[in-house]
């Protein structure tokens, strides 16, 4: 058998490799790319992976494999990069590991204690918060990323669809953001799968909407490459009646192939009618000690550890060799020499589905006793275990073989320490899965658990903990739920208010405040109000936070002063500093931003002390934030630059550190200094920003193409972000993203879609919270919309008279300037962007109705330099010209507001808003005193145009088109064919990102680059 397998050469595959290597040119050329490679079981998936690792290795790259477990209950968390970074650390000299691992040594000696280098460096147990979990994933990043600076690095990860819920987390962030990166992810997946492993398959879909993402099926053998691989496994052509008897019963399956051939001992006699026949009877060939070796190696998995076989079956090792030899000879195990560098045993099952069959022969009771003996001499193995050796076995896989041996009393010990292992690498679903298991184990083992001093309470409260921070919000709720019911109030109501305190977290955290409300006023009546305690302190704290959010800025102090005050006495500096933030951000709000800044910076020292890096990075950006909320831009600015520093320091630069690269890119916009927000909004997006960081950098840089008139890369960048966040159930930025939205369907005539932004908008605003500052934007930009569209026509003293649909279009419109206002309320006081808001909005409205008023747009024009916003600004000027221009006012008026307008548009770069300027300087024929030698045709509409991309051809179809001629028409004109100019306009719709003409001529119109010569014969 084995002279059958030994003989075995790869068989065709050429399509799939051909993929794989062009993959990894594109990565080669620092594009990250990744590939999935697709197929039922047996269908060779291993193999192709293997052989493209040995040609990639050829060409230069370094190749690193590992293997997700196919055990779901025993699931060690991050498993397959456990195994990559193990081989690498065992693969690089010492003197080089301290480059390779970076700063984060320590932190990563979670996954891997022997690289420790003394018993110190072990790090403490793991702090429960997100961020924990983000500077985790972000240093295994950075290893990632030093490698392939050498050279282009190739991660192949097998079996993913066995992958735990915190190796999804891991891969998808590794994907992402490795996407600029010479890295090449390779990722095998078994289609054909049941149970658990099924959604796994939500991890594929998910990354398959990636664009650097692609996907490879592995589909059956044809007859030529059936024949080719009969032919290598027998050293003889076959006829072609066996190829057609081997095709017809393997369906082309590989694995099937040499299965049904290893049974046919060189096909000389009948071939089974099943498959499962097959690898049954060849099993049944082996002898009765071979047999008995499989039966029991198929209880412990796929890997077979030949010591730990010898101890559980107490056989001498020269007994059990001799059985493994049998099996290897068979076909049924085979070594894994061929793969140097792994861990663990060197011999395994071929394949699955051997190891399957095998399990399946096991009768229950037989199946219980290997599996308590299998735990026993684990639990052996991990006593005697001492550093610098062997891995220790994971307490996941003792508590699954007590489980699977029906022993609740021995299970519940390792399965605690399984789930405190978890935590420690913040793998937060699985610690989830454990504690709640360890609960149930604790229920149905009492004794056990009261001789390891568990309480069955405490079990749900820590599974509750895991599941709210693994993002399991209706089981954290049922947990705590369970937990508080276990508790006698009277006999322990501090333990009560605690839990109830628990249980405030857990339903805020799912969206439902007002349950959260009454958990935390419920813990609140718990705690003696006369005795200072930590409970107490935090109880108060959140609801001071609460109350913050539902916008009673006065409750919210006046608790967070209480939560402040017992804190310090109980000295809980965690506390403190959390009031402290909440009574710094009321305060600013409330019109003392100086004061609420000083409590706030306060509050992130003690944050700091604490060493707290979900405290420092919350510290940071909830600083910019509140700065940026208040409309204190130049301080946004800078704390978000100082904010980002520290993140890179706590190795979170692509999660908080992201977050704070947006509110630098937003200040930046804001504040004029659009070539800086360029900047460094391409750097966050170059870095890898993940989730609500990739958001929020995105809105704010669409926001910045959209006004120089990069309107198709905008609306690639608001597709992405608006992806991202539906993916994530709608962020915190879910208002700017609508604001971002509305500017460009503003910019290029789309008012449906304005329309449809808007009812989205409202609905939002509804929501309880405090209401967003973009909220008043995005109604500025709504009724902007809307003014435009209505443009040129009589005012009317009834506009909705007469339209039912207008009649409900403008109330929608008061709504929202209504929201608007109430947004800008909070801002108004101290705050110079609020009244130019409001102001803008007031003169906007009027516009809408037909009101010409030069002053309300000076005084907004006012406004907004005041408050240092030139872009806004110079909108308003520009406006101010039309009023005055259209009521007949003085041209010097109308002369200085609209080349106050262009200096500050070109000073921008502001490409759209620089040719409505310019075409009304053209109507009303005023000099704007701009040198406009450099603009094609003089015409003006030379730097719009090549904002948007279009050529000077493009630029004179495009006037055309706006003035409603055809193809035909224009292809006369021009002396070019008609397919030419078709194709003119063709590339004129996808550089202005609009699905026909009407909209081509509507952007044109808007920025200046429409013509006014009629088509020809309609001017009779």
């Amino acid at each position: 058998m084995t002279e059958l397998l030994e003989r075995r050469s790869f068989i065709g595959r050429g399509v799939e490799l051909q993929r794989l290597h062009a993959a990894l040119r594109e990565a080669t050329a620092g594009t990250g790319r990744a590939v999935i490679v697709a197929g039922e079981a047996g269908i060779g998936k291993s193999r192709l992976l293997d052989q493209f690792a040995e040609a990639a290795a050829e060409e230069g790259a370094l190749v690193l494999q590992g293997a997700c477990v196919e055990t779901a209950d025993g699931t060690v968390p991050y498993a397959p990069f456990v195994e990559i970074l193990r081989d690498l650390v065992r693969a690089t000299p010492s003197e080089r590991l301290p480059a390779l691992l970076g700063p984060g040594r320590a932190e990563l000696a979670r996954l891997l204690p022997e690289i420790a280098l003394r018993a110190a460096d072990v790090p403490p147990p793991a702090e429960l918060d997100r961020a924990a979990q983000a500077r985790l994933f972000e240093l295994i990043l950075g290893v990632f990323e030093r490698l392939a600076v050498a050279r282009p690095l190739v991660l192949e990860v097998e079996d993913v669809h066995a992958a735990d819920r915190s190796t999804r987390e891991l891969l998808a962030f590794l994907v992402r953001a490795l996407r600029d990166d010479r890295v090449l992810f390779v990722l095998a997946l078994r289609i054909d799968t049941q149970g658990a492993a099924v959604g796994n398959l939500s991890l594929v879909a998910e990354l398959e909407r990636e664009a650097q993402v692609e996907r490879v099926d592995v589909g059956p053998f044809g007859r030529d490459e059936v024949e080719a691989q009969v032919a290598s496994l027998l050293d003889a052509p076959p006829d072609a009646d066996t190829v057609d008897r081997l095709l017809g019963r393997s369906d082309g399956n590989p694995f099937y192939v040499e299965e049904l051939v290893l049974a046919g001992g060189g096909l000389d006699g009948d071939l089974p009618p099943v498959l499962r026949d097959v690898l049954v009877a060849r099993i049944a060939s082996l002898s009765e000690p071979a047999h008995g070796v499989l039966r029991a190696a198929a209880a412990a998995g796929r890997r077979i550890d030949d010591e730990l076989l010898a101890g559980v079956l107490e056989l001498p090792i020269r007994t059990l060799a001799a059985a493994l030899r049998e099996a290897v000879e068979s076909g049924i195990l085979v070594r894994r020499s061929d793969r140097p560098g792994r861990d663990g045993p060197a011999v395994e099952f071929r394949h699955a589905l051997l190891q399957e069959v095998v399990q399946d022969e096991l009768f229950p009771a037989e199946r219980m006793a290997l599996h308590a003996s299998f735990a026993a001499a684990l639990e052996a193995r991990a006593a005697a275990w001492t550093p610098g050796g062997e891995p220790a076995p994971p307490p996941a896989e003792i508590a699954r073989h007590w489980d699977a041996a029906r022993r609740p009393d021995r299970a519940l010990g390792p399965t605690t320490t399984a789930a405190e292992a978890a935590e420690h690498v913040y793998a937060f679903p699985e610690a989830h899965r454990l504690w709640a298991r360890a609960a149930a184990l604790a229920a149905a083992a009492p004794e056990a658990a009261t001789a390891l001093g568990l309480a069955r309470d405490t079990l749900m409260e820590r599974a509750a903990d895991a599941a709210v921070l693994a993002g399991a919000y209706r089981e954290a709720i049922e947990l705590g739920g369970a937990a508080i019911a276990l508790v006698d109030l009277e006999a322990d109501p501090a333990r009560a208010a605690h839990l109830h305190d628990r249980l405030r977290w857990y339903r805020w955290e799912a969206g439902d405040r007002r349950a959260a409300v009454e958990s935390v006023e419920a813990a609140l009546r718990l705690f003696p109000s006369d005795v200072p305690s930590v409970g107490r302190a935090r109880a108060l704290a959140h609801h001071a936070g609460i109350l913050l959010y539902a916008g009673d800025y006065d409750g919210a102090a006046a608790d967070a002063r209480a939560a402040i005050e017992v804190a310090r006495a109980v000295d809980s500096p965690g506390e403190e500093a959390f009031a402290l933030g909440v009574l710094g951000w009321s305060l600013a709000v409330l019109g003392d931003p100086d004061a609420g800044l000083d409590r706030f910076r306060e509050g992130q020292a003690i944050a700091e002390r604490l060493g707290s890096v979900e405290g420092i990075a919350l510290a940071t950006f909830n600083l910019a934030s509140l700065l940026d909320r208040i409309g204190r831009s130049e301080a946004s600015l800078a704390a978000a630059a100082e904010g980002y520093a520290t993140t890179e320091r706590l190795g979170v630069a692509r999660t908080y550190g992201g977050l704070l690269l947006g509110f630098r890119t937003k200040a930046e916009f804001s504040l004029g200094r659009w070539d800086d927000a360029d900047a460094t909004s391409a750097l966050g997006l170059r870095r890898g920003a993940t989730d609500r960081a990739e958001v929020w950098i995105s809105t704010n840089r669409a926001r910045l193409l959209t006004a120089r008139g990069r309107f198709a890369d905008a609306a690639r960048l608001l597709r992405r972000a608006r992806e991202v966040d539906d993916r994530l159930g709608g962020t915190e930025f879910r208002s700017p993203l609508l604001a971002a939205e509305a500017e460009l369907a503003m910019w290029q005539g789309r008012l449906a879609d304005v329309r449809t932004i808007a009812t989205e908008a409202i609905r939002l605003g509804q929501k309880p919270g405090p209401p967003d500052p973009s909220l008043a934007w995005l109604a500025a930009t709504i009724i902007r919309a809307e003014a435009d569209a209505r443009a040129g026509g009589a005012p009317r003293r009834s506009p909705a008279a007469d339209d039912p649909r207008l009649a409900e279009m403008l109330a929608q419109i008061d709504r929202a300037a209504e929201l608007a206002a109430t947004t800008t309320r909070e801002l108004l006081e101290g705050s110079p962007r609020g009244w130019a808001l409001l102001s803008l909005i007031q003169a906007e409205r009027a516009r809408l109705l037909g009101a010409k008023d030069p002053e309300a747009w000076a005084r907004t024009a006012d406004a907004w330099t005041a408050a240092g916003r030139p872009y806004p600004a110079a909108y308003a000027r520009y406006r101010e010209g039309a009023a005055v221009l259209a009521a007949g006012g003085a041209r010097t008026t109308v002369t200085a507001a609209l080349r106050a307008a262009a200096d500050g548009a070109r000073a921008l770069g502001a490409a759209p808003l620089l040719g409505l300027v310019e075409q009304l300087a053209r109507h009303g024929r005023i000099d704007l005193g701009a040198d406009r030698t450099d603009r094609p045709g003089g015409d003006g509409d030379g730097r719009t145009a090549s904002a948007l991309g279009l050529t000077e051809r493009e630029v004179e179809v495009l006037g055309l088109v706006a003035a409603g001629w055809t193809n035909q028409q224009i292809a006369d004109a021009l002396y070019i064919t008609r397919k030419t100019a078709s194709v003119h306009v063709s590339n004129i719709l996808a550089k202005l990102e609009v699905d026909h003409r009407t909209g081509a001529a509507a952007v044109a119109h808007r920025l200046g680059l429409a013509g006014n010569r009629p088509p020809p014969g309609s001017e009779a």
